[in-house]
């Protein structure tokens, strides 16, 4: 199997999203899941989870998507390579890099080696365009990073959910918002989404 075959196998969103619903039960013991959360393709990824674990019957309050449209097919019948699609690839990998290991230090673990590269950031795209969703009765919240590129279908995502859409704009851009000091900016601004949330459910 070629590379890139290996790489878009691993990006199959249904099928990522069945394995982690599965493995997020497991973990529940029927306990309700408060927020369940994803930045970029990693936010397709958990409205996915949060479509299955509501399927089965589990409680969510909430589905945060960091910085992600809604998927569009449009990217696979596009003449542009799903290379170019990614913003400035190299550059993107480089700062993905960064984020990540960011992230792994301020929620005390240990950074190791991510497994990022230009081929897996396509494989992502292109089971991202795949991906159609379908509706959930859990309130989604999305975040739009302020300097992100203009016009991003952010909002469309509330043609998915029966229960309410916000969007709020954060300062940083696609990479940044997870990296201090916009990761600060971040957390104070879903805290203060999540409980305008909290006191609409009563």
């Amino acid at each position: 199997m070629r590379a890139r075959d290996r790489a878009r196998r691993l990006f199959f969103v249904r099928r990522l999203g069945s394995a982690y619903a599965a493995e997020v039960r497991e973990r529940q013991r029927g306990a309700p899941c408060i927020v369940f959360a994803g930045h970029s393709y990693g936010a397709v990824v958990a409205f996915e989870v949060v479509r299955r674990l509501r399927q089965s019957g589990a409680v969510v309050d909430a589905c945060v998507l960091l910085d992600c449209g809604v998927p569009d097919r449009r990217l696979l019948r596009s003449r542009m390579s799903l290379g170019r699609a990614i913003a400035g690839d190299e550059t993107a990998v480089r700062r993905g890099k960064e984020a990540a290991y960011a992230t792994h230090a301020l929620l005390g673990l240990r950074p190791r080696p991510h497994r990022l590269t230009t081929e897996r950031m396509q494989a992502a795209l292109w089971g991202m365009s795949l991906y159609r969703p379908e509706p959930v009765d859990v309130p989604i919240v999305v975040v739009r990073a302020g300097g992100g590129a203009p016009g991003a279908d952010l909002a469309g995502w509330g043609a998915f959910t029966t229960a309410g859409c916000s969007v709020i704009e954060v300062p940083g851009d696609h990479h940044s918002i997870l990296t201090p000091p916009h990761l600060h900016r971040l957390a104070d601004a879903l805290d203060e989404a999540l409980g305008a949330l909290r006191s609409s459910a009563g």
